[in-house]
């Protein structure tokens, strides 16, 4: 199933769609490994690194290694709001291999410290709506 927030995927062709596809799906796969290893995913995408790394770039302007991250902070983000888990639980479970680092990178893209997000948006929202 292919998952809009991460790409607007109307824009590519069949085989494009197909290959972001099975890339997010071996993320997702491997979304609480710390140590991921993106020659596992270049080998289950039958390509070379060149190519999977200049495929990859060309599909969502970013790194293989940004893709990965920024799939992870957006993982880490609906967690936080669908799931009452501490912050130490969610980057275990998207792959980050401790708290500060992952704090950083999810206050750097969201503007907010993981530990509020989500009274950030409850908040949020309940302004929206009046």
């Amino acid at each position: 199933m292919i998952n809009n927030e991460y790409n607007e995927y109307n824009e590519y062709n069949e085989n494009d769609n197909a290959f972001l596809e099975k890339l997010y799906n071996l993320i997702e796969e491997n979304l609480d490994n710390p140590n991921l290893d993106l020659n596992v995913f270049i080998k289950e995408l039958f390509l070379n690194s060149t190519h999977f790394f200049q495929r990859v770039k060309a599909l969502t302007d970013l790194t293989p290694f940004e893709v990965v991250k920024d799939y992870r902070l957006k993982k880490a983000r609906e967690i936080l709001i669908q799931k009452n888990v501490s912050v130490n639980e969610v980057y275990a479970m998207t792959g980050f291999k401790s708290r500060t680092p992952f704090s950083k990178l999810f206050k750097k893209r969201f503007d907010v410290p993981p530990g509020k997000y989500a009274s950030h948006i409850v908040k949020k929202y309940s302004e929206d709506k009046n």
